[in-house]
């Protein structure tokens, strides 16, 4: 028998006859006004069952959704939109159950999967499963990876923002886009997948960034010079000439240090590249300085020689607290150096490569200018107008 079109309501549904018992059909199939596709069989026993027809990779299909009343229509009419959402992105809407019964929840991923990749490939893994293990799984507890939404991951987004600060919201979310980029990358879920797309990092105020001034070089080298820990307050004094990281600083090798030329080779940054650093003057007579061991560290551990030095935070305390100056930690002395070079005339550009900044961006947040220097750089431009006007050179 033909198929017939009937209003998508209960009442047309439950009116509806059983197959003639004589007819040559195993059933009599209804559409739906207003829903193409979705069709409804009713049998010879007057069973009533829903299906969904459409064409996929130029061949007609029917998938059975259920059998009425057990399932709804409006069940009926939502898994057919959901099959066509399915089909606009090319994808078979007969594979998407099979798909979805596979699909990991949040947690088993990242426990399963994304962290232990974490901690062999990135140098942050801790910091990544601190985030996983105190927050994400308790939000997300019991998600699968596809059912993740948009909204669901800015109520995150802004959750976390409001408990701790707006910056360790972006670094959430920033996670958030790792884990799902990596699922993406995976073939876990489809490449459509991406709910943090769209959900914008919220503006963070810029932090005022502790750092020594000019008047306080002299009381600090002052009190370096009578510490009792002189090759800690050699570590310290190259963190301060070069911009170094603690960590670089502490693990520098003789090997990578090329003394004629000024050039310290350091293979692997923060970021994850390799990073010439030029040393200036006052940096090789420190390591001049420095007495040659066995060890293949500049600044070798004081009970195990094959390691680096363990920690200098100690001196440099006793140091400006001697000094007279309050408390910092060693990474200020990296603000200090870009400070002090932008101050001294050094463009942004330069002092980027110097301390090996992925984007300028990190470095204008270090480089606090200061009034002088804004000056100096306003009467710059003053000089190339007024020489102009009276045609005399600005230089």
């Amino acid at each position: 028998m033909g198929t017939r079109t009937i209003k998508p309501t209960v009442r047309a549904i439950n009116a509806l006859a059983a197959c003639p018992a004589d007819s040559k059909s195993k059933g009599v199939e209804y559409s739906f006004l207003g829903h193409p596709g979705l069709k409804l069989l009713v049998s010879k026993t007057g069973d009533r069952t829903f299906y969904h027809r459409f064409v996929f990779d130029e061949g007609k299909r029917a998938q059975r959704l259920g059998r009425y009343p057990d399932y709804s229509l409006e069940e009926a009419i939502q898994k057919v939109r959901e099959n066509r959402a399915v089909l606009d992105r090319g994808g078979d809407p007969q594979e998407a159950p099979r798909a979805q019964k596979a699909m990991p929840t949040f947690e088993h991923f990242v426990i399963n999967d994304y962290l232990p990749f974490a901690f062999k490939t990135k140098r942050s893994a801790k910091a990544d499963e601190s985030k996983v293990r105190i927050h994400m799984l308790e939000y997300f507890k019991g998600k699968r990876l596809d059912d993740i939404s948009v909204r669901e991951v800015q109520a995150y987004h802004i959750a976390i923002s409001q408990k701790l600060s707006p910056s360790s919201g972006n670094r959430h979310l920033m996670l958030l886009s790792v884990i799902f980029s990596t699922a993406r990358s995976w073939l876990v879920i489809p490449e459509t997948c991406n709910p943090t797309a769209g959900v914008k990092q919220f503006k963070e105020p810029l932090k005022h960034l502790p750092q020594l001034k000019q008047a306080d070089i002299a009381p600090l080298f002052k009190a370096m010079a009578e510490d009792p820990n002189q090759l800690a307050v050699s570590c310290i004094k190259v963190m301060l000439l070069t911009g170094a990281r603690r960590s670089e600083a502490q693990g520098m090798l003789w090997s990578a240090l090329d003394l004629a030329a000024g050039i310290w080779t350091i293979e692997k940054t923060k970021s994850g590249k390799t990073h010439v650093v030029q040393l200036n003057d006052a940096v090789l007579a420190v390591l001049a300085a420095v007495p040659r061991t066995t060890s293949s560290f500049v600044f070798p551990g004081h009970v195990d020689k094959n390691k680096p030095l363990h920690n200098p935070c100690k001196a440099f305390d006793r140091c400006l607290t001697k000094a007279g100056l309050p408390h910092m930690r060693l990474h200020s002395l990296r603000h200090s150096f870009c400070s002090f070079a932008v101050a001294a005339g050094a463009s942004l550009y330069s002092v980027q490569g110097l301390v090996g900044h992925a984007h300028v961006g990190t470095t204008t947040r270090y480089a606090a200018y200061d009034n002088q220097a804004l000056r100096r750089a306003t009467q710059l431009v003053s000089s190339v107008v007024s020489g102009a006007v009276s045609g005399t050179s600005a230089a």
